[in-house]
């Protein structure tokens, strides 16, 4: 009787575990909203007044004199975005309000 018990109980350990393991899957495709620091707000705001403004963006170019392998700047690039959210951000208004959008993948197909 005693086993049979145990049997039970493991088989529920088991199943709990694997719905678990499902939800927790499932949680981290999904895209996830946080709301905006100060400082995001206070540019968001000033976008808001003139969309677009490229004021706020620092652009850079960089000559590179050696061959590169396409494949492996690609593969590069994707493993720097999976590593940081800040990089799969972005903005939207949600009832108004803006929120911080962290999308669970972004994949980049460099050309």
């Amino acid at each position: 009787m005693t086993d049979r018990v145990g049997q039970t109980h493991r088989a529920l350990v088991d199943g709990q575990r694997e719905r678990l393991a499902e939800l927790l899957e499932r949680r981290q495709n999904l895209a996830r909203t946080y709301p905006l620091s100060f400082a995001q707000q206070r540019l968001w705001f000033l976008d808001q007044l003139n969309p677009g403004n490229p004021f706020y963006s620092i652009h850079q170019a960089t000559r590179l004199d050696f061959p590169l392998d396409p494949a492996v700047l690609n593969r590069a690039l994707n493993e720097i975005v999976r590593r940081h959210e800040a990089l799969r951000t972005t903005f939207r208004s949600v009832d108004g309000r803006p929120v911080q959008v962290v999308a669970p993948a972004l994949p980049l197909d460099v050309p």
